[in-house]
């Protein structure tokens, strides 16, 4: 089941990625929760030279923001078919993940670690017989993506065995990007109530119109009802090769715009 802590995870995660700033205080609280208990406490590599280094960790969580970002996003269609990229990058950054002994903290008031504290631990404070001693199975990284992606691979594993589906979702409005971690799963598929409204009254920006009508009027030079004569072709070729930068913009921008990315899908073959 989906757990307090998992929740306050996949909150975080989405909180991060859909940021135009990331809150660097947050993400840390959020990649925290990821790690381990006797992780989050340890001095060793990951903590000394990314988490607890400002420099280090406010680049990465930058470097990191997109690519995390279209992970949540692919998870948000069929997270049993991932896209090459995103299964990819879940799998590097898996892989970057080590085990090894920590110290176990002793901390019996706290409410959500007391579980894993008594399993090493008496109440009077005085260690258990333990064949480790003190010492507990924990985890290292090398960057702030890593325990994401750890979090993220032992859900799906969750939500594949307990047959659910992931707890997050894009909103429906296709001119919004955001991700969505509703208050309960399965429930709402909009973010704030103006995207609802917009949906339903079919609004669409300016801005996709005009994107739109840029790309159909490349289109209609090799349009199916029409022959394809080399010389249409070549020219779409060069106006596509004049204009990349401008195509891959709105490639981007209005990659939830389903009407933009048919088209997208019709010329991209004559991009190459």
């Amino acid at each position: 089941m989906l757990t307090k802590r998992s929740r306050q995870i996949w909150q975080g995660v989405v909180r991060y990625v859909n940021a135009e700033q990331v809150d660097l205080d947050d993400l840390h609280k959020t990649v925290s929760m990821c790690m381990p208990w006797a992780a989050q406490l340890s001095v060793l590599s990951f903590g000394d030279f990314v988490l607890n280094n400002p420099k280090v960790f406010a680049k990465q969580a930058v470097e990191y923001q997109a690519a995390v970002r279209e992970l949540l996003g692919a998870l948000c269609g069929e997270p049993r078919r991932l896209p090459a990229e995103a299964k990819d990058f879940l799998m590097d950054h898996c892989a970057h993940v080590r085990t090894i002994f920590d110290e176990a903290p002793f901390d019996p008031d706290d409410e959500v670690q007391s579980e894993e504290s008594s399993r090493v631990w008496k109440s009077s404070g005085e260690p258990k017989k333990r064949p480790l001693s003190i010492h507990t199975r924990s985890k290292n990284y090398q960057d702030i993506a890593d325990p994401i992606c750890d979090f993220i691979l032992d859900e799906l594993d969750r939500i594949r065995e307990e047959n659910q589906q992931v707890p997050i979702f894009l909103c429906q409005n296709p001119q919004c990007k955001q991700l969505i971690m509703p208050a309960r799963v399965g429930r709402g598929r909009f973010c704030p109530d103006r995207c609802k409204s917009a949906y339903h009254r079919g609004e669409t920006s300016q801005q996709v119109l005009n994107d739109y009508q840029w790309l159909y009027r490349h289109y209609v030079l090799v349009h199916a009802a029409k022959p394809k004569g080399r010389g249409e072709i070549g020219l779409l070729r060069k106006k596509l090769a004049r204009n990349k930068a401008n195509f891959e913009r709105i490639k981007s921008e209005h990659r939830y715009v389903a009407k933009i990315q048919k088209l997208i899908g019709k010329l991209e073959p004559y991009t190459r």
